[in-house]
């Protein structure tokens, strides 16, 4: 698996693949997806949390292990976000110890394993997606919680694509086996103890090189197919192939580009890479969402946390890239749209290249996920344009929420924005710190 270095490509139907369109489809989808599995379920996110949709997910697990005893599940997460909670919220159970206690309840085992891909959270996280059923693929950047399956009155909107393909799911269910075999720190986090990452950080150093290497295995294909799909794995600022893969799709555009980020902070590469694209005549479309549709946002109602501060430097540099390049606004070469739906929060990510190739990914396309956390992605490449329609009534969906961006004023003025927040962003600039802060966020 280590020694697979070129991007091979797996052939796929059309008729295989079914885009889902909201939150309370892709919910649906998973518990359906559960009770029809015979032979394996893998899930791949960042967190399963400790509420009435992680609590659901594990009643639906183990009742589908008691029915088939011999169903392979096998669920992998952050082993440090799973021990902790919510940025700003009190300290309570953390998921960890919901997953032992529901270990402990149950006569059937299913595995949960944390994967450390760096001593501390703040220097990267464990974020590859997917979740397989038998041979269907259902791929997602969100986790697993109330908000991202819209369990209640919020929701957080991302993407939700259906892949029946065999192969595929072999490729993703294969490396996250192959970290079971050849890693120490790949950790069961549903049994006590759980080692410290004191106790295992000479082996998380030696496991996070080996990532750096590590790709998806994938039969190569003499015949070209004109639609394929191709999964890729990133890690590391250098030699990392799910930012060269971006990097070469961006630069082979010849039409257009729209690409979809959270949290609007492009890496250098990517935004060199855009703006060669527009001197190219190549139109860009940029989709992001409002401050207030973040995630770390904080309204006025709650308890101010410094956290709450993030979703303002994003801002900050959205307005910053406005200005410098508002020329290509004008040329109707650029176009940013911002997503706001009440208090609904935004977490679509991915990238669209001429109506033929597609990111689908859980890489929120900032300098963090460019260098730091270990992301994976689904390329597909559509020559003869089999699934545009589909994924245009997708892209529609989601720009029903957005306004476009063209002038400055139609942010808040940075002079409106909270004291402790102008504070704050005023301590960074002083000290040159925001530079330095763009790396993490």
């Amino acid at each position: 698996m280590l020694k697979n270095n070129c991007l091979n490509h797996i052939p796929l139907s059309a008729r295989d693949v079914d885009i889902l369109l909201s939150p309370k489809a892709f919910c649906d989808k998973i518990f359906e997806l559960i009770k029809q599995a015979k032979n394996r379920i893998y899930l791949s996110a960042l967190y399963i949390e400790n509420d009435t949709t992680g609590q659901r997910l594990f009643d639906a697990l183990y009742e589908a292990k008691a029915a088939n005893p011999d169903l392979d599940i096998v669920l992998l997460v952050d082993f440090h976000r799973a021990q902790r909670g919510r940025i700003g919220e009190a300290k309570t159970e953390n998921n960890a110890t919901f997953y032992c206690r529901r270990n402990e309840l149950s006569q059937h085992n299913i595995e949960v394993y944390g994967l450390p891909v760096k001593v501390r959270e703040f220097f990267g996280v464990m974020h590859l997606k997917g979740f397989v059923f038998d041979d269907d693929v259902l791929y997602s950047g969100a986790s697993i919680n109330d908000i991202y399956f819209h369990t209640r009155n919020r929701y957080r909107y991302d993407r939700y694509i259906l892949i029946h393909n065999r192969e595929l799911a072999n490729s993703l269910t294969d490396i996250v086996c192959w970290m079971k075999t050849n890693s120490k720190v790949m950790t069961p986090l549903n049994r006590q103890p759980i080692p410290n990452t004191k106790s295992i950080k000479r082996q998380i150093r030696y496991f996070s090189s080996k990532l750096k290497r590590l790709q998806y295995n994938i039969m190569p294909y003499i015949q070209d197919s004109s639609l394929h799909i191709t999964p890729i794995l990133g890690f590391g600022r250098r030699s990392n192939r799910l930012n060269k893969a971006i990097i070469e799709m961006i630069r082979k555009a010849q039409n257009s580009i729209t690409l979809y980020t959270p949290y609007f902070n492009l890496p250098s590469a990517l935004k060199k890479a855009l703006i060669k694209a527009m001197k190219r005549n190549v139109k860009v479309t940029l989709i992001t969402g409002d401050k207030t549709s973040s995630d770390f946002y904080i309204h006025n109602t709650a308890e101010f946390n410094v956290v709450g501060t993030l979703p303002y430097i994003y801002e900050t540099l959205l307005r910053g890239f406005l200005i410098r390049y508002q020329s290509y606004i004008e040329k109707n070469l650029l176009s940013l749209r911002i997503w706001k739906h009440n208090d609904n929060s935004f977490h679509v990510k991915g990238i669209s290249v001429d109506n033929t190739t597609y990111l689908l990914t859980g890489n929120n396309l900032n300098p963090r996920a460019w260098g730091l956390d270990l992301e994976n992605a689904l390329l597909i490449y559509d020559k003869n344009g089999l699934l545009q329609n589909d994924f245009k009534k997708e892209h529609n969906c989601l720009i029903e929420n957005t306004y476009e961006l063209c002038r400055k004023e139609q942010l808040d003025d940075p002079e409106l924005y909270p004291g402790q927040v102008k504070k704050i962003l005023g301590r960074l600039k002083r000290v040159y710190a925001d530079k330095v802060l763009k790396r993490f966020i």
